[in-house]
């Protein structure tokens, strides 16, 4: 669920694409109005980029509540699943279940202006999370992953699969 500046809340209705409540009523996107992917994994509101940000099994896509822009991979025998949209330090960082971590930027607003950048490799991710000057990704060989954004230097801790990351500021949860 996400807020966006209008304070409508956004719903992903996996497998139904996302809803919109605007404090009376629904109104329903998917695919034959321009999503990506029916599959929503995640929403983020980009208050900088003034636009959502889905996370899709397919890919990413972007809407300004006019125009959707999607990104998806063609090369590769596996989906470009998205499973972690994170802030660092102003940037939007993208995690794919198998096809690493991107950068993405959104040029004056436009989300017609957006590129998605590979950033950087990182092994089947389940989810991910940023904090301060450190990137966290639950991965599929039961194992957390954390990388120094500035020293680019990579940690890997046995756990079991992580779904989900939360922080209190002080600590970090995971689920």
């Amino acid at each position: 669920i996400a807020e966006d500046k209008n304070h409508n809340l956004w719903i992903s209705l996996y497998g139904a694409g996302v809803a919109k409540y605007d404090g009376k009523q629904f109104s329903y996107f998917n695919e034959s109005d321009g999503l990506l992917s029916n599959s929503v994994r995640k929403i983020v509101y980009s208050t900088e980029n003034e636009c959502l940000i889905l996370a899709t099994e397919t890919g990413l896509c972007l809407y300004d509540g006019r125009h959707f822009k999607s990104f998806t991979r063609n090369d590769s025998k596996f989906k470009f699943q998205i499973t972690g949209i994170n802030n660092y330090n102003g940037k939007c960082l993208v995690t794919s279940s198998r096809h690493g971590v991107y950068q993405l930027t959104v040029a004056s607003k436009n989300i017609n202006n957006s590129t998605l950048d590979s950033l950087f490799y990182a092994k089947i991710s389940y989810s991910s999370f940023s904090d301060k000057n450190l990137y966290y990704a639950g991965d599929a060989e039961h194992s957390l992953i954390i990388r120094d954004l500035v020293s680019n230097k990579q940690t890997q801790i046995p756990s079991p699969i992580t779904w989900d990351f939360a922080s209190s500021g002080e600590a970090l949860f995971l689920a």
